[in-house]
């Protein structure tokens, strides 16, 4: 698609996720890719119960924030990823274990056969996304809609030209938008691949169409259909992408699933 055709029409937002309410324990199937969404806030005693299940280590980190938003919102991020994950291990959450990757991708550690559980998550301005999968790598990206961010300074060091072009040429109105979807791309990507945002952005074009739902990505090796980018709205407020490996899709599709909860 040309850049004069993106900037001449309005690009829509996809409907916002419909969430169904769970607790915890969801069946992952086979080609299935669980994603939840979390409010970071809750009454006193529901933060004290998760802190109990954090480990010495996450706890740590907990006591060395500054403010306590931000220490609650880690607190109970970290527990409910625990809780998430005891319902698809059945493992109790203190007793989980995680190993970290050489940018710091977590994953659970001590896990056997074919249908290992991959997990990855991000949080904004008081909420979290979770996504699940068995037996493949994912990554997860969000961002609030409303922040303040000069993306034009950004997008024109960090992006290539074609992408910065392209949303630099949309409606002045439209190119906050654009830039925060495209940046969890390239988070979400980044997380998919175990590099994080440690990497040269500009090193893998993925926001040339600004208005793209799902892309495919070829890998830096040339093999075709390396990765799925899905770009999701979780609430108005809010944009995220997650990202999977093609072969889940297996002739069609991955089956995405959205839960909603609270740490109550």
């Amino acid at each position: 698609m040309s850049l004069r055709r993106i900037s001449e029409t309005a690009i829509p937002r996809q409907p916002t996720c419909t969430w169904e309410m769970e607790r915890y324990d969801p069946e992952l199937r086979p080609g299935e890719l669980h994603l939840w969404w979390v409010p970071l806030t809750a009454a006193d005693e529901v933060t004290d119960g998760l802190y109990s299940l954090l480990s010495e280590g996450e706890a740590a980190r907990a006591a060395r924030f500054r403010f306590d938003r931000h220490r609650r919102a880690y607190i109970l991020a970290r527990g409910m990823l625990r809780r998430l994950l005891q319902g698809y291990t059945g493992i109790p959450p203190r007793e989980l274990a995680f190993r970290t990757g050489p940018q710091g991708k977590p994953a659970l550690d001590g896990q056997e056969g074919d249908q290992r559980l991959k997990f990855n998550y991000s949080d904004a301005e008081g909420y979290a996304l979770y996504g699940f999968v068995r037996d493949a790598e994912i990554g997860v990206d969000l961002e609030n809609l409303d922040r303040e961010v000069s993306f034009e300074g950004i997008a024109s060091r960090k992006f290539s030209s074609a992408e910065a072009d392209a949303i630099l040429s949309l409606p002045e109105e439209m190119r906050k938008d654009a830039f925060l979807a495209c940046w969890t791309r390239k988070e979400g990507y980044g997380k998919a691949e175990g590099w994080g945002i440690h990497y040269p952005l500009d090193s893998v074009e993925l926001c040339k169409d600004c208005g793209a739902e799902r892309l495919v990505l070829d890998d830096a090796c040339g093999k075709a259909g390396s990765w799925t980018l899905r770009q999701i709205y979780p609430t108005r407020s809010f944009v995220g992408c997650v990202v999977y490996p093609t072969v889940l899709d297996n002739g069609g599709d991955v089956v995405f699933r959205y839960f909603g909860t609270s740490p109550y």
